[in-house]
């Protein structure tokens, strides 16, 4: 599905959700697309809840309209 794939960085990030304070860790990794066939259009949460995914072209990612989690991952880039 992607072309040469290549890890940029691994991100520590604690946050709250629903009241509790939750911590993971992201390996980020920057790569082409070939096709958008089979890209996922959703996510899941390790709990089981999904969520959307929206792929967007790189230029786009700093808009202030668009968020960017976690904090930080476009500065790895």
């Amino acid at each position: 599905m992607f072309e040469a794939p290549r890890l940029l960085g691994v991100m520590e990030n604690i946050f709250t959700c629903k009241g509790e304070t939750d911590h993971e860790l992201v390996f980020c990794f920057i790569g082409r697309v070939r096709s958008r066939d089979g890209v996922p259009s959703e996510g899941v949460e390790s709990v089981g809840m999904s969520f959307p995914l929206r792929w967007l072209p790189k230029g786009e990612l700093r808009s202030p309209d668009v968020p960017v989690y976690p904090e930080g991952i476009l500065d790895l880039s």
